[in-house]
């Protein structure tokens, strides 16, 4: 379905019904990153609604000039557009700082956000020369399932929760995630903390690229609403997901 927002149209893919989650994905992807886990998590009761952002999967709307502010305010104004009162959000990559500034600009609206494969603080292990090649290669060959795949594989090959969203094929939109650069400058004061509400940090305990320290560090800085879960296997993603969020209904 479409939702219109102010400047823009954003195409929403949903499955099943049920509280709802909303899903923002990475750096210049789309809503295929999650036809894997979705399914999964919406089984167990749960509406899942993914939101291509601009520029991506149909999605309308000027790219130029986009910041933090700009991403925030088209979500706010898609759940507002679908008549919901308050949502659980969950992001990978540039989604999960997006979902930590909507928690932190409109606590309202968030009851939790879940965080997969958080990084930021510290940074990758020392990349081999492969891997190297994989991450100069992105940019232009982003579009391709394959080469997304490869790419991962580079740096998870068994116990993060990325080769569970590659299970169904992805796609990638290269000029968006150049437009969307400036997000990732984003002062960390303005997303860091993901508002005052729960967050699930969900980390592969194989991720070299956002190394397990980083989910740590979280939930050291905030113990009272941060609870972590490291995986060995993927598969484990969905159900860490829905456990956390059946104790955490949202409000009516």
């Amino acid at each position: 379905m479409t939702v219109d927002v102010p400047g823009a149209t954003l195409v929403v893919t949903s499955w099943a019904s049920g509280q709802t989650i909303a899903p923002l994905p990475g750096r210049g992807l789309d809503t295929t990153w999650f036809t894997a886990v979705a399914p999964r998590i919406a089984s167990s009761g749960f509406q899942f609604i993914a939101i291509n952002p601009r520029g991506i999967g149909g999605s309308t709307g000027s790219v130029q000039n986009i910041h933090m502010d700009s991403f925030v305010g088209d979500i706010v104004a898609a759940i507002d557009a679908m008549r919901l009162r308050q949502v659980h959000l969950l992001g990978w990559a540039l989604g999960k700082r997006v979902s930590r500034a909507v928690a932190v600009a409109h606590p309202r609206r968030v009851a939790t956000v879940t965080l997969l494969a958080a990084g930021i603080t510290f940074p990758p292990v020392p990349l081999s020369a492969e891997q190297k090649g994989a991450v100069a290669r992105w940019g232009s060959q982003a579009q391709h399932p394959e080469s997304l795949k490869r790419f991962l594989a580079h740096f998870s090959p068994h116990s993060n929760p990325w080769p569970l969203m590659l299970e169904a094929g992805v796609r990638a939109w290269p000029e968006a995630t150049a437009a969307q650069a400036p997000i990732v400058g984003t002062p960390l004061e303005r997303w860091w903390s993901g508002g005052d509400e729960p967050v699930l940090v969900v980390r592969g305990l194989g991720d070299t690229y956002a190394p397990p320290t980083n989910g740590r560090e979280l939930r050291r800085e905030f113990p009272a609403r941060v609870e972590l879960v490291e995986l060995e296997r993927p598969s484990e993603t969905a159900a860490a997901v829905v456990r956390f969020l059946k104790a955490l209904p949202l409000k009516r």
